[in-house]
């Protein structure tokens, strides 16, 4: 439940192009009650759970004499999950948890959203759950008082993200008048005044069924859907929808900047222009041209900035148009401190050229397929599909704003984008903000289609290689993606990092292709090509448009088998995650866990960081890279998948030619050394808040049940990824923690299981003794009835819920197939939880729960001292 940027053009601009069509193989009905609340709902038979959304429009800008208080988000806190005049707040984390559902909420500046996630079974309580968290909150000063306590926390949380204290500063530095200039989540003095009065008067006046959007997508029926929704959003009385007036944001009367020395290792600069809302004629030629200039590697900026001078690591380029103020296009460039004044200079050429010359037709084709594809490629889930349609209606009231934007969309020429470049990029007008490393001495301080699921198959060729097929002959796209072993694993002191490299030096060049020209027409086409490197495997993915497969297939498989590493390109990698592992040591998560790995994994290859280190990645060669990823392309460590509409002769033919060979992956099998003996380590970090890491020994993911029983522990003390279970129960009533999360890894041959949490300095031994003691009360008494229920109900669905998007299917079947010869494995895993005693649970509570691991990071005297 943190607030989150209201990037309009991110939330559903890039997403809105050819929705119609995608939208046609559902069924999909739009009403509104006699009270004035707004209903959306989608038939979706092709998907797993069913998802119930309301929209309220009500968020950090509309907050009236409350402004600067986010009191938006924190109402969002108590009215989400919290007691009402029906029903508990214990009743409804017994009932989210028997429904096996995902319930989460979140604010932004100018709407407030609620979601349950749940299975078709269970719809109508979710439906009944979220109308009474709407209309009935009790405000129990209990809770109250607690989730004060939590929210103080997350902003003592936020400013230790520097990403976004970054973001805070370019938004005050942009809007001086308007609301958009203060934090979301407020300010911590203005936050701590609002009371239980103010809460329940703001409730009141905003939480009234004419600000309010249902949206409910699944495999749903509409009729019964209809009737709940009757029997409970709709008997609420109709009362005035609240007015909002804020003040007008004019542009700079000069240029205007704003530097700022910040705990981070990278430079970051903003420059923004001011430019128009969101009913503006020009959004759609300010949209194209934020992809021309900074979508992409072949995109105008990274090319000159990244690539021929190097003097970036990364540049981005948007065009954010909100409905209620004037919007900014905004290029935000990652450099460093050295390079500011060329970093802008040349950036500012190439906005001037932009005014003067246009733009070849190829370019605007070309970025016109980019934004075309993206947003068909995104849809990978009802969450998906559901968003959009509430993002459509909160900002146009209807759901066909898609159609509009991209009929719109698709008339610009090369002529209205140089006609807009003129309009807005006056530098008269320009926002510049800059963040800088502190100085070393500062450091000290309605459409049926019928639908069916199409059956997935396995073949395995002769060579050994397994390919997985998943035929959908109704989808725009298609996704093909190899899986090797490889991975951390694979990796050792010397070499770490070899993986991350060369999942992104693969599609760089092979002997036929150059890079430009690999990038020219991945993104001619609108289509994404890219690896990853995990603990135990190297994937390589392409996401295209179905009618692009004959085209990109066998230009995939080339640049995977065939790739080369050329020394310039190594170079230029290494020069970038050289960068982002300086980067590690500017966020509390990021330096505390991978500190806390080094020290629980000693020796062993988990204790390796993805990025590698300074030393090690500077002495790679273009050999080592050859070797290592020769030893990628064995068929019978490589799993090929692909999902969507295609031809499976053709990509059968093609996988046939790809040169394979018959050597191994050097993957470690090195054991790792028992704890003999509980240990606790105090280490000093930048941060001004505390954070705590504790690690046991857990198992092996080849070791089926004893894996389901530390998910089950998991689940019982941390909620399973989702908000929940004792720990975060506790800890957050008692107010001593704002996040806290246990996460069961499964290596190979061994694993760990290990809990983290964000707390203060105040409270950090209370946390390391709560945690004990609930650990201690899991290996000797068993879990009640009721909690029993609930975390076997919240598994199951994490099981399903992890399996819900095309991207997770793909990559779950794969994952299965390769490292435990069985696609699907998933299958099983219910009756693999039922087959769980509460028994058993407390006997691998005592097996695993034992000698613990700890470290501490306390503030720096000075940093504490500072404040």
């Amino acid at each position: 439940m943190t607030p989150q940027k209201t990037n309009l053009n991110t939330i559903f601009i890039l997403l809105m192009l050819l929705l119609s069509p995608i939208m046609g193989q559902e069924t999909l009905e739009t009403y509104q009650l006699n009270n004035g609340l707004n209903v959306i709902l989608l038939k979706d038979n092709t998907a797993e759970i069913v998802t119930v959304k309301a929209i309220v429009g009500v968020g950090s800008i509309y907050e009236k004499e409350y402004l600067g208080t986010g009191i938006s988000h924190y109402l969002e806190h108590i009215v989400a999950g919290g007691s009402t005049e029906k029903n508990s707040e214990d009743a409804y984390k017994l009932d989210l948890s028997l429904m096996g559902g995902v319930s989460n909420a979140y604010t932004t500046t100018d709407h407030t959203a609620y979601y349950i996630n749940t299975t078709p079974q269970q719809a109508h309580n979710a439906i009944k759950t979220l109308h009474e968290w709407l209309f009935y909150c009790s405000f129990k000063e209990s809770e109250v008082s607690r989730e004060k306590d939590v929210i103080t926390r997350e902003i003592e949380k936020t400013s230790s993200n520097i990403q976004r204290q970054f973001y805070y500063l370019s938004q005050e530095n942009t809007y001086l008048n308007h609301p958009s200039q203060l934090p979301v989540i407020g300010y911590i003095d203005k936050f701590k005044t609002v009371t239980k009065t103010d809460l329940e008067l703001f409730y009141q006046r905003n939480y009234v069924p004419a600000n309010m959007t249902l949206i409910i997508g699944g495999p749903i029926s509409i009729k019964e859907i209809k009737q709940n929704i009757d029997d409970t959003f709709a008997i609420e009385k109709r009362l005035p929808k609240p007015t909002f007036q804020n003040n007008a944001e004019t542009k700079p009367f000069n240029p205007r900047q704003s530097k700022k020395e910040m705990e981070m290792n990278s430079t970051l600069i903003s420059l923004r222009f001011p430019t128009i809302d969101l009913y503006s004629e020009d959004l759609y030629a300010l949209d194209l041209l934020d992809y021309i200039l900074g979508n992409g590697n072949q995109s105008i900026l990274t090319k000159k900035l990244v690539e021929e001078l190097k003097i970036a690591y990364s540049v981005s380029a948007s065009s954010y148009t909100p409905p209620y103020t004037k919007g900014f296009f905004e290029i935000v460039i990652d450099t460093d401190e050295k390079h500011i004044n060329q970093v802008i200079d040349e950036t500012l050429t190439i906005i001037q050229t932009s005014k003067e010359k246009e733009f070849s037709k190829k370019r605007i084709e070309r970025s016109k397929k980019q934004k075309l594809a993206e947003n068909i490629l995104s849809i990978t889930s009802i969450e998906n599909k559901t968003t959009r349609l509430a993002m459509s209606f909160l900002y146009s009231k209807t759901t066909n704003f898609f159609d509009v934007y991209a009929n719109n969309f698709k008339q610009i020429s090369a002529k209205d984008v140089k006609k807009i470049a003129q309009k807005y990029f006056n530098t008269n007008h320009l926002i510049t903000t800059i963040g800088v490393p502190k100085k070393e001495k500062n450091k000290k301080e309605s459409n049926k289609i019928s639908q069916k699921k199409e059956e997935i198959k396995k073949i395995t060729l002769k060579n050994g290689l397994r390919i997985i097929f998943h035929p959908n002959t109704q989808a725009k796209s298609t996704k093909i993606q190899i899986m090797t072993k490889g991975g951390i694993l694979s990796e050792t002191e010397a070499n770490n990092g070899i993986g991350n490299l060369t999942a992104k030096l693969i599609g760089t060049a092979t002997h036929k292709y150059s890079k430009e020209k690999i990038e020219s027409i991945i993104e001619n086409n609108g289509a994404s090509m890219s690896a990853t490197s995990g603990y135990h495997t190297l994937y390589y993915t392409l996401d295209c448009l179905k009618e692009d497969t004959k085209t990109l297939a066998p230009l995939f498989f080339h640049t995977f088998f065939e790739a080369t590493f050329k020394d310039t390109y190594i170079k230029e990698e290494k020069r970038k995650q050289t960068n982002i592992i300086k980067q590690r040591n500017d966020d509390w998560f990021s330096y505390g866990n991978y500190t806390f790995k080094k020290q629980f994994w000693g020796n062993h290859p988990y204790s390796l960081s993805s990025l590698g280190e300074l030393e090690s990645i500077k002495q790679l060669t273009s050999s080592d890279f050859t070797t290592y990823h020769k030893a990628l392309l064995n068929p019978k460590n490589m799993i090929i998948s692909i999902m969507g509409n295609y031809n499976e002769d053709s990509i059968l033919n093609l996988i046939e030619k790809n040169p394979f060979n018959t050597e191994k992956p050097n993957q470690s099998t090195k054991t790792f050394t028992n704890k003999t003996n509980n240990k606790i380590t105090h280490l000093n970090h930048k941060f001004e808040t505390t954070s705590f890491f504790m690690g046991f020994q857990g198992t092996s993911l080849l070791n089926e049940t004893e894996k389901v029983k530390l998910d089950i522990l998991d689940t019982l003390l941390s909620g399973a990824s989702y908000p929940g279970g004792r720990l975060h129960n506790k800890l957050r009533d008692k107010g001593f923690v704002y996040v806290v999360h246990g996460i069961s890894f499964n290596g190979l041959n061994t694993g760990s299981f290990y809990i983290y949490a964000l707390t203060n300095e105040e409270s950090w031994d209370d946390v390391n003794n709560l945690i004990l003691s609930e650990i201690k009360s899991l290996q000797e008494k068993p879990a009640s009835d009721q909690e029993w229920d609930e975390a076997i109900a919240r598994l199951k669905f994490y099981y399903k819920d992890r399996a819900s998007s095309t991207d997770s299917i793909i990559l779950l079947k794969a994952v299965n197939e390769l490292l435990l010869n069985d696609m699907n494995h998933s299958n099983k895993i219910d009756s693999i939880i039922d087959s769980i005693t509460k028994e058993m649970i407390m006997e691998a509570a005592k097996k695993y729960f034992i000698k613990p691991e700890t470290i501490i990071f306390h503030p720096n005297k000075d940093t504490v001292s500072s404040n």
